[in-house]
C-alpha cells in the first residue's frame, strides 16, 4: 500500500486549485516560514495567527485539514443516531 502524503505534501499537490484551498496551498508554498512538518492543526493555526492572517485564511486552513484527514483516513461514516434520524423524518410527511 502506497504510503500517504502528510499535510504538507498533499497541500502542495492543491495549489492549482482555483478556491481558497489553492490560495492556501500558493501562499504556503511562498512563504518560507510555513511549518511544513508540523502533525496537528493547532500548529498551523497558531502560526496563521502569528503571522496576523486574516479569518478568512484560517477558516480555509480548516477546510483544508478536514480534506486532508479524508484523504489520509477516509471518509467518516455517518453515526447510527443520525440515520435513523433522517429514516424517520423521510417517512413523516
Amino acid at each position: 500500500m502506497k504510503q500517504k502524503l502528510g499535510f504538507y505534501g498533499w497541500l502542495k499537490k492543491q495549489r492549482k486549485r482555483d478556491d481558497p484551498i489553492g490560495d492556501i496551498a500558493r501562499d504556503a508554498m511562498e512563504d518560507r516560514d510555513f511549518p511544513r512538518r508540523a502533525k496537528s492543526l493547532t500548529v498551523y493555526v497558531d502560526y496563521l495567527e502569528d503571522i496576523n492572517a486574516c479569518g478568512d485564511a484560517i477558516s480555509a486552513l480548516h477546510t483544508c485539514w478536514q480534506e486532508y484527514q479524508v484523504y489520509k483516513y477516509g471518509p467518516k461514516p455517518i453515526p447510527k443516531p443520525f440515520i435513523k434520524k433522517i429514516k424517520m423524518s423521510a417517512t413523516v410527511h
